[in-house]
């Protein structure tokens, strides 16, 4: 695994953490790595690590998987190795728990005391180092025992996983729990199994850095791949008539011909304030090389800059889903800041692996109410939903590439409904890219108008990306000035300036 995206502890010269100051409101924490701001072909691409630019609530440590954990002998008939503190992979404090299944499952538990009564939401990180290892784990159960017999359990399933680091982050009342069991009782008791693939031999992963009780502000992105004609009569208009905007990922050669959109409609939605962003045809894995898969990606991000569509032309989406690490390494070698998987799992604020970004398919046969459960889901967890479609159309004839437009349109007004109450925000891709880490809306330096289907509504203490700062909260006495591709970076002493952005040093 090309690990592009490490933690925080791993890096060395060149990373801080700063505050973003809004409105003179509460400050939340992002981390930043700092190196070179490479502006190319008009788009910015930044070496970011992870943010937290949306936090509401701060989250509380729970386990940090350090010490106290034992091998469960009477669980594991084979001889797996558990490694705490292991500082090879982790996330926070001095390292994370390794685990190593031996031929069979693994259960390792550790004895506590916990009131976890008033929790509202639990997270956790685990890290996957291999597709080897990936594919050889059926899930990793994490227990919450609250005598010898009663327990919840939340379970992630290797299938809603991928290599490097993944964020899981659930809300409490969607936890399993048996008969008996109740969260005002202490927690006596914390366990976490690996159930691996039969026939598996030692799958190994880390899991770090358990939180609980805090939120971030709840997202929704309406994505759609290829460029299909009914993406634009059907996806564009309906959105536009509440005041919504999306995401279209492009293949371009597809673009004027039969079933897709043509060159002016790709033109007003862009001007609309949608994103277009970089697909494709051709699923890299087939390509050989890692310059095999620049080219194949740099062909359709060609056909975005060259008409000025630059605000999501570092936004990638895999043909198929499919990816290896040489995929990786290309588009970070293209300054590429996201890449959409077809992995089905909510997204995490606190970015994970941005170019292993997750998403929610919406298939012909997903019912209108488990599609709402998952944008609720979203909002009780603080994470981002990243709704995938494909044709919208009267009558579906295909589940894997088809909705209804009645179907669609539920959706959109079930978002817009949140959006207007203020309960979560409906974003593109670079929009919430850049409100994640910091940085300023496209639109502000393209000189477009900012699309209408922003953030609208929310907590007044975590207000929408764009909206203006309040004085400083630092001593200036040095400034240095850079500007590039129209977007503006000031380096202060003390504070960090970031076109229209405020960010001062400090602690999350």
């Amino acid at each position: 695994m090309l690990d592009i995206f490490s933690s925080t502890k791993k890096l060395g010269a060149g990373r801080f953490r700063l505050t973003h100051k809004r409105h003179g409101a509460k400050i939340f924490g992002v981390t930043l790595a700092v190196g070179a701001l490479l502006v190319a072909g008009g788009f910015i691409a930044q070496n970011i690590v992870s943010a937290a630019n949306y936090n509401i609530t701060p989250y509380s440590t729970l386990d940090e998987f350090e010490n106290g954990w034992t091998l469960n002998g009477a669980q594991s008939a084979n001889t797996p190795t558990i490694i705490q503190n292991n500082a090879d992979q982790f996330k926070t404090g001095t390292g994370a728990l390794k685990i190593t299944a031996d031929s069979g499952n693994v259960v390792v538990d550790k004895t506590v005391s916990l009131d976890m009564s008033a929790t509202n939401t639990l997270s956790y990180w685990l890290y996957i180092p291999t597709q080897t290892d990936l594919s050889q784990i059926y899930n990793i159960a994490l227990y919450f025992f609250d005598s010898g017999s009663t327990f919840f359990m939340h379970q992630s399933y290797g299938t809603a996983l991928h290599i490097g680091w993944n964020n899981i982050i659930i809300p409490k009342s969607s936890i399993a729990t048996t008969t008996g069991a109740s969260w005002n009782n202490p927690i006596t008791r914390l366990r976490v199994r690996l159930n691996v693939v039969i026939g598996s031999t030692s799958p190994t992963f880390f899991i770090d850095n358990m939180q609980i009780g805090g939120i971030d502000r709840p997202k929704v992105l309406f994505t759609f791949d290829d460029g299909w004609d009914s993406q634009y009569s059907e996806g564009f208009q309906y959105m536009k008539s509440k005041g919504l905007t999306g995401t279209a990922y492009m293949i371009g050669d597809k673009v004027d011909t039969s079933g897709y959109m043509t060159s002016p409609q790709a033109a007003e939605m862009y001007n609309a304030g949608w994103d277009l962003g970089v697909h494709g045809a051709t699923a890299l894995t087939t390509l050989g090389s890692v310059a095999d898969q620049k080219n194949e990606i740099q062909l359709n991000q060609k056909w975005l800059t060259d008409r000025g569509y630059t605000c999501a032309a570092n936004h990638y989406a895999y043909p198929n889903g499919a990816h290896n690490t040489d995929s990786l390494t290309a588009l970070q070698d293209l300054g590429f800041q996201t890449a959409r998987t077809i992995i089905d799992r909510n997204q995490a604020g606190d970015l994970d692996e941005p170019l292993l970004l997750t998403r929610q398919q919406v298939r012909g046969d997903s019912t209108p109410a488990a599609i709402k459960t998952k944008i609720d889901n979203a909002v009780a967890s603080g994470t981002t939903i990243i709704l995938n479609y494909h044709r919208i159309v009267a009558t579906v004839a295909d589940n894997s590439m088809e909705v209804s437009v009645s179907d669609f349109r539920e959706i959109v007004d079930y978002a817009a409904t949140l959006a207007g109450q203020g309960d979560l925000d409906v974003m593109t891709i670079s929009d919430w890219y850049n409100g994640l880490v910091g940085a300023q809306s496209c639109r502000a330096t393209t000189g477009i108008n900012p699309p209408s289907g922003g953030p609208t509504g929310g907590n007044p203490a975590n207000p929408a990306p764009g909206a203006p700062n309040t004085g400083l909260s630092t001593e200036l006495d040095t400034i240095s000035l850079a500007i590039a591709g129209g977007l503006t970076v000031i380096t202060l002493a003390g504070v960090v300036v970031i076109g229209n952005k405020l960010f001062a040093t400090g602690t999350r």
